[in-house]
């Protein structure tokens, strides 16, 4: 093929893959902005910016369909001017004039490869964080849609919420309006357990209005808010009857609750890292976040079981354990009945096996100075440990919420001395042991080789190692797939365009959207088995690849009977 022939070829090539990738990516941003714009309601500088980033990622999404759509069109015009006739004639093969196109194919995959790898993942991120940089516009349409905003362990209800401009005093913080607001706090008991999970509401804050402060940092938020002629309702730890809840409240000015940790909306996710990111995961899975959340709940599940063998222990051998909360001293006595110590869930249950004189579990509440202020005796006490601690959270002292629930229960007080059937679940904030805190190093690894480990809890920790990679694989694949199927979908386009005939526009991108959306498909699909599907790695791969490998294998097909005419 000469260089004239060549250089004539290219040219229409090269202009309409640039016409055609630049109005499927315009197209395609604009397309993007729908779903931020209905769901979070992003101002006109918001949208100026999600236009930028979106323009080079959408921009690289449109090259394997730009670059189809440019082959059948050059080609189909070429074949129907009989041009290609013209150059079978002069002794030039088929397969010599799809020479152009393949070089604009390697080009465009070369290009698209390094967009997929370094700049389109950088964008993607930055387009997230716009979207999700204005929360107190996420925290208005969140209360207008559903009316509260979950906390994990605490959730904010109103009527109506309002953004604020700035406060003079706070210029970096976000404010909202809450009308009619109510904070609930929650303590969540056997979160292991879903048929014994138990959600209990321990704390209540109401006012007419409130503000709340949103301080953003680099990653998570904190929230404040502030009441206005606020009621705070505290849980009391008994009821006058049985099953009944007791409350006492305090009416103030200005109340505040918080500040309290508000997660990034923006997970861990493998589409916003670059190669090197990626790489660097996969040889390191123990720095992902999410195998980090798990490794987490873990390690609290460890440190709850050897608190309770720390407490059946001191049982057996004094007979009583002892509590620090703030400025009380809790001591649980087992009495000199026995009592039988048994351990589910979580849960140490102490229950006395004499059916005489029965209750022998005792609490009792004292001062730093030893003065009892009240005592709780009951036949049957279940205590469980909840630790407390945040995987960014490197403070030294950890705590434990240890839950105390008593049944069949005598209350002895100053005043008085009451029976009731059941108290509780009290909540006690204690400080962790240090010898359990230091269980908070233990890594993955260490589980995973650990014979101690429940068979649940393995096979949890397995089964999220597993899918990260199998993730971290998927988004490596594909990446590279994308980028190969602008050379593959090429050469379909070449030998689409010489059977067709045609330079029609709208026959063009019809004839070349069949095998584009084909691979892209099993390339998304792909994506989804390797992400969802358990052991589905090696299938998930086949997806991502075999798109690529079906339309080369027509692409060869074509080609040859091209060659064969």
């Amino acid at each position: 093929m000469s260089k004239t022939l060549f250089w004539y070829v290219f040219r229409d090539l090269f202009r309409i893959f640039f016409m055609a990738a630049g109005a499927l990516s315009g197209i395609m941003s604009f397309g993007g902005l729908l779903r931020p714009l209905t769901e979070h309601g992003l101002d006109s500088s918001q949208v100026s910016k999600m236009l930028t980033y979106f323009t080079p990622a959408m921009m690289t999404y449109s090259f394997p369909v730009a670059a189809l759509f440019a082959a059948t069109m050059v080609y189909g015009r070429l074949s129907a001017d009989n041009e290609l006739t013209g150059c079978r004639a002069g002794g030039i093969s088929f397969l010599s004039m799809t020479t152009p196109a393949i070089v604009l194919g390697l080009s465009v995959a070369l290009v698209s490869l390094l967009f997929l790898c370094f700049l389109v993942p950088v964008f993607t991120l930055k387009a997230e964080r716009v979207i999700y940089s204005n929360l107190s516009q996420l925290v208005q349409n969140q209360i207008e849609r559903t009316h509260q905003i979950d906390l994990e362990q605490y959730t904010v209800y109103a009527q109506k919420a309002n953004v604020l401009e700035a406060d003079p005093n706070q210029p970096m913080a976000q404010r909202v309006e809450l009308i009619a607001p109510m904070i609930v706090t929650y303590t969540v008991l056997n979160p292991k357990s879903p048929s014994k999970r138990l959600v209990v509401a321990t704390e209540f804050y109401m006012a007419k209005s409130a503000v709340a402060y949103i301080n953003q940092k680099e990653g998570d938020a904190q929230l404040t808010v502030v009441l206005e002629q606020a009621s705070r309702f505290q849980r009391m730890t008994a009821s006058p009857k049985p099953g009944d809840a007791q409350v006492v409240g305090l009416t103030v000015a200005h109340q505040t609750f918080g500040p309290v940790s508000m997660h990034s909306p923006i997970k861990e996710d493998a589409k916003f890292m670059t190669i090197d990111k990626l790489k660097y995961l996969y040889e390191n899975p123990e720095s992902s976040r999410r195998l980090q959340e798990v490794l987490q709940q873990i390690i609290k599940d460890d440190q709850a079981k050897l608190y309770l063998d720390q407490m059946r222990q001191g049982l057996r051998d004094r007979g009583f354990f002892k509590m620090e909360s703030g400025d009380e001293i809790i001591t649980l006595t087992r009495g000199d009945l026995e009592p039988d110590l048994r351990s589910t869930e979580n849960t140490l249950v102490l229950q006395s096996r004499s059916q005489v004189e029965s209750r022998q579990v005792k609490l009792t509440y004292a001062n730093r100075r030893g003065n009892v202020r009240t005592f709780r005796e009951a036949t049957e006490m279940r205590v469980r440990a909840i630790p407390r601690w945040d995987i960014d959270d490197d403070r030294s002292d950890p705590t434990i919420d240890v839950s105390l629930e008593g049944f069949d229960v005598v209350i002895q007080t100053e005043e008085e001395r009451a029976r009731h059937n059941k108290f509780g679940p009290s909540i006690l904030s204690v400080a962790m042991p240090p010898e359990i805190a230091a269980v908070r190093r233990n890594s993955v690894t260490h589980y995973l080789n650990s014979k101690a480990l429940s068979a649940d809890a393995m096979d949890k920790l397995a089964t999220g190692r597993m899918k990260l990679l199998a993730k971290l694989q998927a988004e490596i694949h594909s990446r590279a797939s994308f980028a190969i199927s602008c050379l593959v979908l090429v050469m379909v386009g070449c030998a689409l365009g010489m059977l067709f005939r045609t330079s029609n526009f709208l026959t063009a991108f019809a004839v070349s959207f069949i095998p584009a959306m084909f691979s892209v498909a099993l390339i998304v699909t792909g994506q989804q088995v390797c992400s969802h599907a358990r052991n589905s790695a090696a299938l998930g791969l086949t997806f991502i690849w075999g798109g690529n490998a079906l339309v080369l294998l027509l692409a060869c097909g074509l080609i040859a009977k091209l060659q064969r005419t």
